[in-house]
C-alpha cells in the first residue's frame, strides 16, 4: 500500500489487486487521493484473475506483491496454499502480463529467501549470498523469484527482481491476517 500511495502521489494510476480488501484505514487514506485508486478483487491462484484486471487496466508495469506469509503450523496444514499462490500465482502474473503487453514487471520476493543465511554473520549481497531458506515461505520465494526471471529470460519480459529485507509500515498486518 506504500508504493500505492507513492505512485499516486506523483500521479500514476494505480489498480490495487488482491484476495481481499486493504484494511478500512487504509481504503479511507486512498480515497482522498488523486488521481484516486481502483481496487479490485482477485486470486493469483485464479489463472484467468490477472489477465481480466491487466485487460481492464491495460497497465505498462506490475508490481507483483501476492504471498502467503506462512508459519510452520499453515505448513503442516495446507502446503498446497502455500505453493499455490506463490509459485502458480507468480506463473498466473506473468503468463498475464505477457499476453497483455507489459512492460516492466517487478517481482517482489523476499530476504526468507536467504533463510539460514542471515544467521552466519557475513554482509548478505544478493549476488553472491547463498539463499539457505529453511521455511515453505522462503523456499517458495526462492522458486518464484528464480521461475519470474527464468520466463523473463525465454519470453523475453522486462523483470525485475529483488529481495527486500523486513517490511514494516503504517498497513501492515499481522501474519495471521495474511495467512
Amino acid at each position: 500500500l506504500c508504493l500505492a500511495v507513492a505512485s499516486l502521489a506523483v500521479g500514476v494510476h494505480v489498480v490495487l489487486v488482491d484476495v481481499g480488501p486493504p484494511p478500512a484505514s487504509a481504503l479511507a487514506a486512498l480515497a482522498s487521493m488523486r488521481p484516486a485508486p481502483f481496487v479490485m478483487a482477485a486470486d493469483v491462484k485464479d489463472a484467468a484473475a490477472p489477465s481480466t484486471g491487466l485487460s481492464q487496466h491495460r497497465p505498462d508495469r506490475v508490481i507483483h506483491l501476492a504471498a502467503v506469509t506462512a508459519h510452520e503450523s499453515k505448513e503442516r496444514a495446507d502446503p498446497g496454499e502455500i505453493v499455490d499462490v506463490n509459485v502458480s500465482g507468480t506463473v498466473n502474473v506473468l503468463t498475464a502480463a505477457k499476453a497483455h503487453g507489459v512492460g516492466r514487471i517487478f517481482y517482489v520476493g523476499s530476504g526468507s529467501a536467504y533463510g539460514s543465511t542471515w544467521y552466519e554473520g557475513a554482509e548478505i549481497l544478493e549476488a553472491v549470498s547463498q539463499s539457505k531458506p529453511f521455511g515453505l515461505y522462503g523456499i517458495t520465494q526462492l522458486s518464484a523469484q528464480q521461475l519470474a526471471l527464468r520466463l523473463a529470460a525465454i519470453w523475453d519480459l522486462d523483470v525485475i527482481a529483488f529481495r527486500p529485507g523486513s517490511v514494516f509500515g503504517r498497513w501492515v498486518s499481522p501474519t495471521v491476517q495474511r495467512e
